[in-house]
C-alpha cells in the first residue's frame, strides 16, 4: 500500500492591503482580499466635481452564493487592482428575473454625501454574447433602472447602457450608508469595477480613477470574529500509512465584518480539506474537515491554523497515536461486490474486494459523504470503482488493480477526491464524465501500465465533458513499460471548460513511458475545444507520439514542463503541438481557436527513425504548430503568447539538452 501523502491545501496567495495616498479622486485597493487588515467603514463618496464612487470588484463587503453559482477570482488581461471577479460555473444559466434570490450577490457598503440620481459604470467583459451581462441594485432591491447591464466586448470594457439602450442610473434617497449590490445575469460575466457618479457626462478611461476610500468617520468600526466549534481534535489511533475517518470544526464569522481567510494549514501528520471561500460573510461559515495521517508511531501532537484578517490565527490543537504499520494485504477481508445506492455517510476500509461478473464497488442514485479507503480492489470484470449521480466521495490509499474497465470513474458526479491510491493493469486510473459543478481531484497517486481496450481508455486521468471549478489532476506518477501497456493519451481533457480564477490544472505530474498508438501521446488539453485548462510543471519522458499539446479552443496554457523523447522509437513523432481539432464539425470551428500560451518549457525531442515508414533517421522534432486546423477548413489558433520563451532543442542549437537523466529511478515505485 502507498503511504499517505501530506498535501498543501492552504488557501492560494491574498493580495495585500494597501491604503494608498489621499488624492482628489479615491481608489480602495482589494479590501474584499486583504489578509491582515481590519475593515474600517464604509466606502468614502468623494466630493469633487463628479461626486464619484470608484470600487474594485474584488473589494466586496459580502459574497453571497446562490442558485448554485458564486462569484470568483479572476485574472483577465488588462484588469484592475489585483484582479476580477466571474460567476461561475459557467453552464449557460440566464436570470434575467428572478435574481435577487437566485443570483449569487456582490455587497458594496457606501456612506453617499449626495441625494437623488447617481449614473452607473461597469467595467467587465463579455467572452461571448451569453456570458455578458449583469444586474445592480441598492440595499438589496432589484432596480429596473440598473438591471440588464450589457454591452460588454469579448476584453475588458466599460459599459453604462441596459439592453435596449437606456442609460443605467441609481436613486439614492437619504445621505448615508447604503448597500451597492451586483447579482448575476449570465454566468461567466467578468466584472472587474464600478464606478458612480452625479455628472452624466462623465465618462471613465482605461481602468478608470482610482478607488474609493472608506470612510473614517461617520460610521461604526466594522471587525470580524472567527468563531471555531471546537479547540481541540483526538484522533485516537491510526496505523501507520493509514488515513483516519474525518473529524470538523465549524468556522463562523461572528463579527460585524467580512473574515478574509488567507491560510488554512496542519501540521505534520494531519491534513485538511474544506469549503471555505476566500472570505466568510458576517454570520456566515464553514466546514473544515481534518484527517489523521501518521508516519511514525506514538503519540503525535499537532495544530490546524486558520490565518485571517480576525488579528490573531485561530488554533485547534490535535493529537493521535500512530500504531504499527498499515493493515497487511493477507489480513484484508475478504469481499464480493459492494453497491452503495443513495446512502450518506458510508466508510468502506480494510476489505479486499473482488467481481468476476462486473464492477468491485458502485455508488449510485444520489449518495453522498461515501470514503472508500485502505482496501484492495481487484481483480474486477468491469470498473474498479464506478460513481453515478453522487457526490462527496473520497477514494484514498487503495491498491486498485486488473480491472477490464476504469480503476475509478464517477458520471454526473461532483466533489469527488481519488488521493494517494495505487493502481495497476486498468484501463484507466481515473475517468471523470459529465461533472458540472467541478471539485473534481486526482492526487498524488501512482498508476502503473494503463490497458486500452475496444476503444476506450488507456490514459493516467480524463477530464470529458465537464466545467467548474476545482479540477485537479496533479502530483502523480505514471509508468507504461513498452509491451506490459496500451496508453493512450495519457492526460485528456476533452471538451471541458475551467474557470478564468480556476483553471482545470494537470501539474506536477511525472509520467514515463506509453504504448505504441500513433494518435495518443503525453498531455493534450482542449481536446477537440475547451478553455482555461494549464499543465504546469510536468515531467514527461517517451510519453509516445506526442508529448504535450492543445488541441483546440481558448485561454489553455502549457507553461514550465520538461519532455525528453529518445531516438529510439519509430512511433514518435513532434514534442509539442497546437491544432484546432474539429472532428465532424463537433470540435473547435474556425476562428474559434485563440488565447493560448505556450511558455518556458524545455523540449528534447527526436522523431522516431523511420517513422511511418519514411525510411529516414531519427531527427529532432521539438513542435508543430501550423497555420491551418486538422479539418483544412480554416486558420489554425493564431499567435501564441510566450513562444519565444521555450528552449526547443533542433538540430542546429539544443538549449534545452534533456536526456534519460531527466527521470529519477525513485519514481519507480509506489
Amino acid at each position: 500500500m502507498r503511504a499517505a501523502k501530506k498535501t498543501d491545501t492552504s488557501k492560494g496567495p491574498l493580495a495585500r492591503f494597501s491604503k494608498g495616498i489621499f488624492t482628489t479622486l479615491f481608489c480602495f485597493l482589494l479590501p474584499g482580499l486583504l489578509s491582515t487588515q481590519l475593515i474600517a467603514a464604509p466606502y468614502q463618496q468623494g466630493t469633487d466635481s463628479n461626486d464619484l464612487v470608484c470600487i474594485e470588484a474584488e473589494g466586496f463587503d459580502s459574497n453571497v452564493s446562490q442558485g448554485g453559482k458564486s462569484w470568483t477570482n479572476s485574472y483577465p488581461s488588462g484588469y484592475s487592482g489585483t484582479g476580477a471577479l466571474i460567476t461561475s460555473p459557467n453552464t449557460g444559466t440566464n436570470n434575467n428575473t428572478g435574481y435577487v434570490t437566485n443570483s449569487p450577490r456582490l455587497d458594496y457598503v457606501v456612506n453617499f454625501v449626495k441625494t437623488g440620481v447617481h449614473y452607473v459604470w461597469i467595467r467587465g467583459a463579455g467572452p461571448t454574447g451569453k456570458d455578458d451581462s449583469l444586474h445592480v441594485g441598492l440595499d438589496g432591491v432589484a432596480l429596473t433602472s440598473s438591471n440588464r447591464i450589457s454591452k460588454f466586448s469579448n476584453g475588458l470594457s466599460w459599459s453604462n447602457i441596459q439592453m435596449g439602450g437606456t442609460v443605467v442610473k441609481i436613486n439614492v434617497a437619504t445621505v448615508g450608508e447604503h448597500t451597492l449590490n451586483i447579482w448575476m445575469r449570465e454566468d461567466g460575466t467578468v466584472f472587474d469595477k464600478i464606478v458612480l457618479t452625479t455628472n452624466r457626462a462623465y465618462t471613465p478611461a482605461n481602468k478608470g480613477p482610482s478607488a474609493s476610500v472608506r470612510s473614517t468617520t461617520g460610521s461604526a468600526s466594522y471587525e470580524p470574529v472567527a468563531a471555531l466549534s471546537s479547540d481541540s481534535l483526538n484522533f485516537g489511533s491510526q496505523d501507520v500509512g493509514g488515513i483516519s475517518n474525518p473529524s470538523s470544526v465549524r468556522l463562523t464569522n461572528s463579527g460585524t465584518a467580512p473574515l478574509y481567510i488567507s491560510g488554512i494549514t496542519t501540521t505534520a501528520g494531519f491534513i485538511q480539506t474544506n469549503n471555505c471561500n476566500d472570505n466568510v460573510s458576517v454570520g456566515g461559515s464553514c466546514v473544515i474537515n481534518v484527517e489523521f495521517v501518521p508516519t511514525s508511531t506514538g503519540a503525535i501532537t499537532g495544530s490546524l491554523m486558520i490565518s485571517s484578517n480576525a488579528g490573531s490565527s485561530g488554533v485547534v490543537n490535535l493529537v493521535g497515536t500512530g500504531t504499527n504499520g498499515s493493515q497487511p494485504l493477507s489480513s484484508l477481508i475478504p469481499s464480493g461486490p459492494i453497491v452503495i445506492s443513495g446512502e450518506h455517510d458510508v466508510v468502506i476500509s480494510g476489505l479486499h474486494i473482488t467481481n468476476p461478473n462486473g464492477s468491485c464497488i458502485e455508488v449510485r442514485n444520489g449518495a453522498t459523504n461515501i470514503v472508500i479507503q485502505n482496501s484492495e480492489i481487484g481483480p474486477c470484470n468491469g470498473k474498479g470503482i464506478d460513481i453515478v449521480d453522487s457526490r462527496g466521495i473520497s477514494i484514498r490509499n487503495n491498491y486498485i488493480h486488473d480491472t477490464i474497465d476504469e480503476g475509478v470513474m464517477s458520471n454526473k458526479s461532483n466533489s469527488i477526491t481519488v488521493d494517494s491510491n495505487r493502481f495497476e493493469k486498468v484501463s484507466s486510473g481515473y475517468a471523470a464524465f459529465s461533472a458540472k459543478e467541478g471539485d473534481i481531484r486526482f492526487v498524488n497517486n501512482f498508476v502503473k501500465n494503463v490497458r486500452r481496450a475496444n476503444r476506450r481508455g488507456g490514459n493516467i486521468a480524463t477530464i470529458v465533458n465537464s466545467s467548474g471549478s476545482g479540477f485537479r489532476i496533479n502530483n502523480n506518477i505514471g509508468i507504461n513499460i513498452l509491451g506490459e501497456s496500451n496508453a493512450e493519451d495519457l492526460v485528456n481533457i476533452y471538451k471541458s471548460n475551467g474557470t478564468p480564477g480556476d483553471p482545470i490544472q494537470v501539474n506536477n505530474n511525472k509520467f514515463f513511458g506509453s504504448g505504441e498508438s500513433s494518435s495518443g501521446g503525453g498531455i493534450l488539453l482542449a481536446d477537440q475545444k475547451g478553455s482555461y485548462q494549464i499543465a504546469e510543471n510536468n515531467i514527461l519522458v517517451n510519453p509516445g507520439q506526442y508529448g504535450i499539446a492543445i488541441g483546440g479552443g481558448r485561454y489553455n496554457t502549457l507553461r514550465n514542463n520538461r519532455v525528453y523523447s529518445d531516438d529510439q522509437r519509430s512511433f514518435t513523432n513532434i514534442g509539442v503541438v497546437v491544432w484546432r481539432f474539429n472532428a465532424n464539425g463537433n470540435g473547435t470551428q474556425p476562428g474559434d481557436c485563440y488565447g493560448h500560451t505556450i511558455e518556458n518549457n524545455e523540449i528534447t525531442w527526436w522523431k522516431g527513425p523511420n517513422y511511418k515508414n519514411n525510411g529516414l533517421p531519427a531527427s529532432l522534432a521539438p513542435y508543430y504548430n501550423p497555420s491551418f486546423g486538422a479539418d483544412r477548413k480554416g486558420a489554425n489558433c493564431g499567435p501564441i503568447a510566450g513562444w519565444t520563451t521555450n528552449k526547443f532543442d533542433t538540430k542546429a542549437s539544443q538549449p534545452a539538452n534533456l536526456d534519460m537523466s531527466l527521470w529519477n529511478p525513485d519514481w519507480n515505485n509506489p
